[in-house]
């Protein structure tokens, strides 16, 4: 037998060892009194039959026995030293004559005792020491010295929370079934609270407004207590449960995603909510013809999934009308716009043929009594024998025009004679208006005969530009446009290439010229910014906007006023609260 706090192995030889009549077995000592309810949802596939096996004494304990079981390599490490609440402490001496190490108080992430609500005290006793010594848990070992690091009230009160998803994970873990259901149930809130969202390829998680959502949710100080928070407001582990079914996040994850999807664990296990991708029923009928039109009539369609996209089929059992849907539709948007029609149903071809065989109507009145265009009246009719086929309408599509082919000789004669007319009645046309005036001409002679055309044709226009002029004159603007930008109230404006030379009416094509505007180039080179550089000049102006305003400056009250976003400012958080220290000095 090993000993070990989180994976011991052949428990059996504790059973085999008691007496009779305990009432205790094998699986209430695995269940009961340790870390596996609380391992198992971090266990996929033959991983969990190892661990289970181990423990049974079916499976010797291997040196990579903590990576297969998920206990390494992961952000929120394995407590260093034991760990015990000193209430529990008094409470197990005064109720059984002596203490106990509780195996909640030893799990990753717990800060918190759930009954007494006290913070968790680290011991002077390493966690490897119970391989080789006996250590009771009584006040006088258990004292060290270390300090406890407090947490505000908000965050106190999710480590709280999540104290008590831990207690109930290990007293309900054999509730957790098969950890593909318990992804399958990720999966199905996520898509119940729109997190999930469908591409013509497969599932496609909102990864931004998940965080976000998860972030307003935990608060940044609770996940970057519990390892979970990266930078930028951005935490990558939520879309592992999206993004790859055969991954095995660490059990603490799952209780985070449970808590902000459902409530609590217990809440998520018993949850039946389902992702209803066109609503819940009834759908509205679309036949313009039945006394159901856009009413809430059809109870039951039939949905597919393909790659990745909900598809649907809608039947109305009154008319027998069906149309189809290609991807989600909320409940609200199915009352209008066009649907794909898979067939017409009995009433409305019924409808046809009472207007055109029974009444004798023509199909431009049966067109206004059924509200359907002409070319779908005359098809369906064709269709069922009540019109001959030539009353289809003809398509209309444009087509391209043939070629009329003629001798060679002929073409380049015919077109060589044209094109000298054409110069000739407009002697002072530059090449582009002569190619407008005969376009299909003009071609023709540019790439069967570009020496005769080059010959006969006026001389191209080319316009020479004095770029040392055209530089000086461009430095002028530039220096004029930067004195209006560096002084313009309000929050300061970017100084880039682009938006000077847009202010100075350089033009957008100012990267493309540069190299032939040195002058220009140097100043332009001299003054303008980084973006992080500019970012910081807008925290500063909204500072001081702040103090002469008479506001409270705060690190909010500064990246709100400079308009810059939460994750960009995120990045100058440490500058904005060394410039408000340097105020509060003065």
């Amino acid at each position: 037998m090993t000993k070990s706090l989180y994976l011991p192995s052949e428990i059996d030889m504790i059973v085999n060892r008691l007496p009779d009549g305990t009432g205790i077995t094998l699986e209430s000592l695995i269940w009961e009194h340790t870390m596996y309810p609380y391992i198992k949802p971090s266990l996929i596939g033959e991983r969990a039959d190892f661990v289970y096996a181990m423990l049974l004494g079916r499976e010797k304990k291997c040196r990579n026995t903590y990576q297969k079981a998920g206990l390494v390599g992961r952000r929120l490490a394995l407590p260093e030293y034991l760990r015990f609440c000193p209430a529990c402490v008094e409470s197990g001496i005064e109720q059984y004559g002596e203490a106990y190490w509780h195996r909640l108080h030893q799990l990753p992430g717990v800060r918190v005792c759930p009954v007494h609500k006290e913070y968790i005290r680290d011991s002077r006793f390493f966690v490897n020491m119970i391989f080789r010594y006996f250590i009771p848990a009584t006040l006088e070992l258990c004292a060290c010295l270390s300090q406890i690091k407090k947490f505000s009230k908000e965050t106190e009160a999710r480590h709280f929370a999540f104290a008590e998803d831990c207690a109930w994970i290990l007293e309900h873990g054999a509730r957790l079934g098969a950890v593909e259901d318990m992804y399958e149930k990720h999966f199905r809130l996520m898509e119940a609270k729109g997190y999930l969202g469908y591409t013509p390829i497969t599932a496609q998680c909102h990864y931004r407004s998940l965080n976000r959502a998860i972030h307003e949710f935990y608060g940044r100080e609770f996940l970057k207590s519990m390892i979970a928070y990266d930078e930028d407001d951005y935490s990558s582990w939520p879309a592992a449960f999206a993004r790859n079914k055969k991954s095995n996040p660490p059990t603490a994850q799952h209780l985070l995603l449970m808590r902000f999807l459902a409530g609590s664990p217990g809440q998520f296990m018993d949850s039946s909510e389902q992702f209803l991708p066109f609503g819940e029923p009834p759908w509205p009928c679309h036949n313009k013809i039945c006394e159901h039109y856009l009413k809430d009539y059809i109870d039951e369609i039939e949905i597919k999934v393909v790659h990745g996209q909900h598809k649907a089929v809608f039947t109305c059992p009154h008319c027998g009308f069906s149309y189809r849907r290609g991807k989600a539709t909320p409940k609200e948007s199915q009352y209008e716009g066009q649907v794909r029609m898979v067939d017409f149903g009995w009433l409305w071809k019924a409808k046809l043929k009472e207007c055109l065989a029974d009444r004798g109507l023509c199909v431009y009145h049966t067109m206004l009594e059924m509200g359907y265009p002409e070319r779908t009246i005359r098809k369906y009719a064709i269709g069922m024998d009540f019109l001959p086929e030539n009353r289809m309408p003809v398509d209309n599509r444009v087509y391209k025009k043939v070629k009329i082919e003629v001798t060679a000789l002929e073409t380049e004669q015919s077109r060589k004679a044209r094109w000298l007319r054409l110069v000739a009645e407009h002697p002072s046309a530059k090449r582009s208006e002569l190619g407008r005036m005969d376009l299909e001409n003009y071609k023709w002679l540019l790439y069967n005969d570009y020496e005769w055309f080059d010959a006969n044709t006026p001389a191209p226009f080319r316009k020479y530009v004095d770029w040392h002029s055209r530089d000086e004159e461009y430095l002028v603007k530039a220096t004029q446009a930067v004195a209006e930008m560096s002084t313009q109230p309000g929050r300061p404006l970017w100084l880039c290439y682009s938006s000077v030379a847009n202010r100075a009416g350089l033009g957008n094509r100012i990267y493309s010229i540069l190299g032939k505007l040195p002058l220009t180039k140097q100043y332009l080179d001299s003054v303008v910014e980084a973006k992080d550089e500019w970012r910081k000049r807008k925290l500063l102006w909204a500072i001081q906007h702040l103090r002469d305003s008479g506001q409270a400056l705060s690190y909010d009250s500064v990246y709100h006023a400079s308009g810059i976003s939460r994750r960009v400012a995120a990045r100058f958080r440490e500058y904005v609260e060394y410039e408000l220290q340097q105020i509060n000095t003065k």
